[in-house]
Formats: structure tokens, sequence, C-alpha cells
């Protein structure tokens, strides 16, 4: 099906952005010859490896054919990028849809999980699981009514002789199983989680398992700690908690298939059993978790301009993306109240910038300090609790005072979200002293992200990601 790039322009025109992935692009097309719309996903300057795992997300996508599956149409590549044509999807994605009706039952949302579970079943049966389903993943055929299929297959594998194997880390936070994030073998049971991730927030309008701290959110799952809470789980029938129960079952040996599911009472017999009364405060709290995530894919994406300036390169390395084969090293969550609140008296582009400098260096420095004496003074405060990744250890490893620190920011890259929000992008050197001999012992580097906001008359930090060089 690999046509060179060429031939795609004898057939199609381009349209407009309708989106961004994880390593991608992706715009409405349409043929020259029928004026008919598709979807083509565009991957710039792929490595190696990108275009072994292109390939590989072609080759499942051609042997997948069902209602609720995206299709493949066509397959252009040469030296610095590649199209993949798949169905258009007019539709939007399914959480979308739902908070655009003033009427949502858990009838509906019975409905909505059939149809993703035909779908994983049919994945299932010819040996394909998607590792990434979520409900971004689950798009609407058409703008009136539900008929979802299933899209994104970058992270999908497909069973060769063996039931179970270690894939590799892979999936988005929130939907990760306990055997992925305990790293064993595992199978088709990943997808039958992420399902069941999807239904309670179908049914709720939020997560089993939230926590901007990824080390508290992954020791949730993988204790198995969720509630079904009061007051909005109790108008919930009994039968669609205990399917959600089953679906996110610890030990993936007991989990059910979604053959089985599809036979679960709640589901084949939901005119009798699936209740009918309308879910108001689902329909809020789903428009409050979209607006979360777009905030979220917002600071996602200013992180991939402002990093592609420092690295050269476009590659997303947000905490929050799906990721694939990337080691987990996570430092203790910082979340302090404000003490000593920061007015600024000016609004230009340049103060600003100055200001949002000079915080940057002061919690550095204060990131550092909180290892060995905990101090709680500061003239910020941090919101979302920041993740810092790639380090095993704090910058200050010793509280010995024969060692001191100097921490440097070079290059650093503004970007004005708003007039209230800031995202700036820098290499951080750190270089450690021995004050005996007033000499440098070692010198680290790490290129680093962040986003700062003004609520008020604070400059907050929202999200902090950090990459030793």
């Amino acid at each position: 099906m690999d046509k060179d790039i060429s031939e795609f322009y004898g057939k199609y025109h381009i349209n407009e952005e309708l989106g961004q992935g994880r390593f991608s692009v992706v715009k409405r097309c349409t043929l020259k010859c029928t004026e008919k719309s598709f979807a083509m996903k565009i991957v710039k300057n792929p490595s190696e490896y990108d275009k072994k795992n292109l390939k590989k997300e072609t080759d499942i996508l051609l042997q997948l054919e069902h209602k609720h599956i995206v299709r493949i149409h066509d397959f252009f590549t040469n030296s610095s990028q590649s199209f993949i044509i798949l169905d258009y999807l007019s539709g939007g994605d399914l959480f979308e849809e739902i908070i655009k009706h003033s009427y949502y039952s858990e009838r509906d949302a019975s409905t909505c999980i059939q149809q993703v579970l035909e779908a994983v079943e049919y994945c299932h049966s010819i040996g394909i699981i998607h590792r990434d389903l979520k409900p971004e993943n689950l798009l609407l055929s058409q703008s009136k009514g539900i008929w979802i299929k299933i899209v994104d297959f970058g992270l999908a594998v497909q069973l060769d002789k063996y039931e179970r194997f270690w894939f590799g880390f892979a999936g988005t936070m929130s939907y990760l199983s306990p055997e992925i994030i305990n790293r064993i073998d595992y199978g088709k049971g990943v997808d039958i989680w992420a399902c069941g991730v999807i239904l309670y927030i179908l049914l709720c309008g939020y997560p089993p398992f939230a926590n901007e701290d990824q080390r508290e959110l992954f020791g949730s799952i993988t204790s198995g700690k969720y509630e079904f809470h009061s007051p909005e789980w109790d108008t919930v029938t009994p039968k669609a908690r205990d399917i959600i129960q089953s679906m996110l079952t610890m030990d993936q040996d007991n989990r059910p298939t979604a053959s089985s599911l599809l036979t679960h009472p709640w589901v084949r017999e939901r005119m009798n059993i699936a209740g009918t009364e309308n879910r108001e405060e689902t329909i809020g709290a789903l428009r409050r978790f979209i607006a979360k995530r777009k905030l979220k894919n917002t600071v996602q994406s200013i992180m991939t301009i402002n990093r592609g300036s420092i690295d050269g390169i476009g590659q997303r390395l947000d905490s929050s993306k799906p990721v694939s084969h990337v080691p987990l090293r996570i430092q203790p969550a910082i979340n302090r109240e404000s003490v000593d609140h920061t007015r600024l008296s000016v609004d230009s582009t340049d103060d600003i910038n100055k200001r949002i400098l000079d915080l940057t260096h002061k919690i550095i420095n204060l990131e550092t300090n909180e290892y060995l004496d905990c101090k709680k003074s500061t003239e910020f405060r941090v919101g979302i609790p920041c993740i810092i990744t790639a380090r095993d250890k704090p910058l200050n490893e010793s509280t010995s005072s024969t060692h001191s620190h100097k921490h440097s920011i070079l290059h650093p890259i503004f970007h004005t979200l708003s007039q209230d929000a800031v995202c700036v992008a820098y290499i951080h050197v750190c270089t450690n002293y021995s004050d005996s001999c007033a000499v440098h012992t070692n010198v680290k580097s790490f290129k680093e992200t962040r986003v700062w906001q003004r609520i008020g008359t604070d400059w907050v930090c929202l999200h902090c990601h950090s990459s030793e060089t």
C-alpha cells in the first residue's frame, strides 16, 4: 500500500487542521475526483524508529474492518514525511457530544460502552491490543446520534504465539492497568481495564483514579483504590456498579473478556435494567473534565513549541502525554501555600518575562533547598504539583556543609499564552562546588519547561517538566 507522497498531491486537496497528536498533525483532505473528505495523519521528519512504528500501525489498521473502528484508505511516504489517510469523523469525540445534550442517562452510557466493547472484542479476536483506549480516542462518525469509532492505533500491538508478553510501558496515565505499572507481562486485559475507567467517567463525569502526582496516581491504581462517591453514585443502578467492578478487577487472570462483558445484563438487557434518570450532574462534571483536559493539551502544545526551539525538534516530552518505552523517574511533588504575595506594578511583556525569569530562579533554588531544610517561605505559590522527571535524586544530594551548588538558567525562551499566562523553556545548569577547595566537582544540565499563570496578584507555577541532557 505504500506510495510516494508525490502521488498524494495528484489525488487529494489538503484542507484545515483538525488536531495534533503525540508526534503528528491531523488535517482534513478531500479526494479530488469526488470531493469526499478524509482525515490525513501527517508525521514529519520521522526517525527510523518512527518509520518502524508507522509501518506497524498501518499493518494493524489494514487488518481491521469493523463498524466501530476507523478505517485506513491510503498511505504515502518519503524520506521527510508520511501521510496516513483515514476515515473523516465529523462528529467530534464522544464526551463533547454528550455535553451538547440536556438529557443523558445511564441507558445512554450502556449504549456507548457496548459499541466500544464490540470493537474491542473484534480486535482481541484477531490478537490486537489497542493499549491506549481513552475518551479522546472515541470519535463519532457523524454529528447527530452516537456512532462510535475507535481511533489511534499508534500504540497497538499484535499478539503472536503468547497471550501475554512484556510489550513495554505504554498508554495514558489515568487509564493504565496495574500490570503495566508493575511492569509484568500483560495481554488483552489492559484494554478491559481502560474500558472500566471510561465507563466510570461516563457515569459520573470524573475518573476513578486521579492525582497530579504520578506516584500517588500509580499507587491508587496498583492498590485498586477507588470509590463510588455519594451523592453522584447514589442513583446509579447496582448492575452498572457491578460491571465496572468486574472491569477494574486487579488480577488480570480474573478480569472478564470483552465477549463476556457484552453478555452482562446491564448491556444486554439495558432497556429493562439501566437507569433512565437524567444525569445532569454527570453532564456538568463532564464539562469540567473536558475543560481540564483542554488546558493540559494547551500546555502540552506550548511545551512542544518551546522545547522544539531548544532541542531543534518538535518532540513532546510532557509527562501527561501517552508514553511508550519511557523510564519513569519521578521526584516528590512540591505543593506549598502562598506566604508572601507578589504584586506586579506594570504589565509590559518585558517586565512580565523578567519577573517570570526571577521567579523561575527562585523556585529552582527552593526545590533544591526543600530537600535540605524544608523551607516554606516564598514569594510565589505552586498550584498543580510540579512533576519532575528524569532525575533519580534531588539536585542537592547531601546535607553536608562542605558542598554548595550554583544554578544558572541559559537561553530562556518565553511564549505568552495570554495576559496572565506565560510558558518559559530554558537550560538549567547545576554546578556542584566543594567549599574546601573552591572548585566545581561536577556539572549537570537539564532541559526544563514551566508554565506560569497569574491568579489575582500571585504567579502560580502550573506545570514543570525537566529532563537531563
